[in-house]
């Protein structure tokens, strides 16, 4: 995989913020990699989801998804994630990650 010249934002909610992105491309996707970190100095489950936004130079958002992640467990105060878009991000656009801290009762 390459490294693709891209924007990353990331959106922090109350209950959790988003950090250590990297962005990788093959030929049929794009992956992006990073921690979420419990907002607090409490360790623990950190609840919600993540929201992935593909947007273009032009400000068009292509791609909207929504993913799940899996805690580490209690002792913890991040959770890494991996997420696999299934489309190749070109170049000058920005890969928006939103952690979400709506339960995962209200996502399913």
């Amino acid at each position: 995989m390459q490294e693709n010249k891209v924007k990353v934002e990331t959106i922090a909610s109350k209950y959790g913020h988003v950090s250590r992105v990297s962005v990788c491309c093959n030929e049929t996707e794009t992956e992006v990699i990073g921690e979420i970190h419990v907002s607090t100095h409490r360790r623990g489950h950190i609840r919600g989801h993540i929201d992935v936004e593909i947007i273009y130079p032009d400000g068009t958002m292509q791609v909207k998804e929504t993913f799940k992640y899996h805690n580490r467990g209690g002792k913890s105060r991040f959770t890494p994630f991996s997420i696999k878009v299934p489309i190749v991000v070109p170049e000058g656009c920005t890969i928006r990650i939103i952690h979400d801290d709506t339960s995962d009762s209200d996502f399913l």
